[in-house]
């Protein structure tokens, strides 16, 4: 709006040197207003087209399968319930797409980080904190605890955290020493978390280590720091394999949806 106001000043102005002022102020009422910039269509939210777009989750052409993924994605909440009966459909591809989109639309966790104090000394190592995990859906959730190996791929589930300096960029983590084994999976590392319910974390007392032992900024200035929680069922699960993958623990990881949320930023300020 204010390029199209600038243009017709600059319009008026050129008049009034070449015809006059009154003769200017006469064409310039009887200049069409400009046009207003064209309206955002929003996406058909009908039942019909959220069916139309689940069904071509599974056409056989992959411009088709695109255009309808972000149709859906584009249509929100609304296609949740249409993407979740075809995440549990019979066709294997289609399916996997449906519960892709259904946690992009779906933020099922709220992740918290909190600490006593966020300020601390140049070298010195980040303050300990808490993590506390809570359920924002209106049914219930299953969440992997912190398991060994969590933090470097190992795992079914990853926690990772990132610490961004003054300047911008991240701040490199320091190498934690590690064994190389790890636990099987047990029924004791899922956490079913009814709606509005949380799971506490004490980062340094579980298997996901504290971010005082992988950062201790040494320039003065504002560092923002994250924690991301990322479950993927295919993901390489290192002690798996076998027997271990069948019954109730294969169960349990098949009936987890795909998710990866970030935390809320704790702002720390390093001064001397």
């Amino acid at each position: 709006m204010s390029t199209n106001l600038e243009g017709r000043r600059w319009w008026v102005m050129a008049m009034v040197v070449l015809l006059g002022a009154d003769t200017a102020a006469t064409l310039a009422d009887d200049a069409p207003p400009a046009a207003a910039p064209a309206a955002q269509v929003a996406p058909d939210r009908s039942a019909d087209a959220i069916d139309r777009a689940v069904a071509n989750l599974a056409h056989a052409d992959p411009t088709t399968r695109d255009a309808a993924a972000t149709r859906l994605l584009a249509i929100g909440k609304p296609a949740r319930a249409a993407l979740a009966a075809a995440a549990k459909g019979d066709d294997p591809e289609a399916a996997a797409r449906a519960k892709a989109l259904l946690a992009r639309i779906t933020v099922p966790l709220a992740i918290t980080l909190n600490a006593p104090t966020t300020t601390i000394k140049p070298g010195q190592p980040l303050p300990p904190l808490t993590v506390e995990i809570r359920n924002a859906l209106d049914a219930p959730f299953t969440v992997v605890r912190p398991l060994d190996g969590c933090d470097v791929g190992w795992r079914v589930a990853r926690y990772d955290w990132a610490l961004t300096g003054p300047d911008g960029d991240e701040v490199p983590r320091q190498p934690q020493g590690r064994c190389g084994t790890v636990n099987p999976l047990t029924a004791d590392d899922f956490a079913r978390l009814a709606p509005g319910e949380a799971l506490t974390v004490v980062p340094g007392k579980t298997f996901l280590f504290a971010p005082a032992g992988h950062f201790a900024p040494a320039k003065p200035g504002t560092y923002r720091l994250t924690l991301r929680y990322s479950f993927d069922p295919a993901r390489n699960d290192r002690p798996l394999g076998g027997r271990l993958t069948q019954g109730k623990i294969a169960e349990t990881l098949s009936a987890i949806p795909p998710t990866d949320v970030t935390s809320n930023t704790l702002t720390i300020q390093v001064r001397e």
